[in-house]
């Protein structure tokens, strides 16, 4: 009876052990989806900008070339500094939420490692190693936390 229970224990500890396994790569992979998710958003912010700075460097040289009014040059640099503004926000915003998101899926991640770390079934060098990766993981979303939101350094151009 009692190497009966001890299979059972040990069958049942294996499937824990590949559920922790299986939430890590679950955690991997929507971290990475994340992640993506963040990099497009700065890059169409940046095509953005680069864009609104193309309209307003031929605005001036239309201005200068005497084809526009001071009025009609002032209203469109206003326009492309309120869409300018505008596209700033809506990415500050998307890249805070992609964030917090990302940070979530990091503390999943590290309670992974960190339950990985405490089980007896792997070894001891594993355990300190999802350990050491746990708590490195901790100190990234610690620090990603204090980053100031970009909104927020964005100079004024005129």
């Amino acid at each position: 009876m009692t190497q009966n229970n001890k299979e059972l224990y040990e069958r049942r500890h294996l499937s824990s052990s590949v559920k922790k396994i299986k939430h890590l790569k679950i955690g991997v992979i929507i971290a990475i989806v994340i992640g993506t998710i963040f990099i497009s958003i700065k890059a169409f912010e940046d095509i953005s900008i680069d864009l609104i700075n193309y309209q307003m460097q031929q605005n001036r040289v239309e201005y200068n070339n005497n084809l526009i009014n001071y009025e009609e040059y002032d209203n469109r640099r206003d326009y492309l500094e309120l869409k300018q503004y505008e596209v700033v926000l809506m990415a500050s915003i998307a890249s805070n939420t992609a964030k917090i998101s990302l940070n979530i899926a990091i503390s999943f991640i590290m309670v992974s490692f960190l339950s990985m770390s405490f089980d007896e079934f792997f070894d001891k060098k594993m355990r300190r190693l999802s350990l050491i990766i746990a708590i490195i993981l901790l100190l990234f979303v610690v620090s990603s936390i204090f980053i100031p939101n970009q909104i927020l350094n964005y100079p004024y151009y005129y």
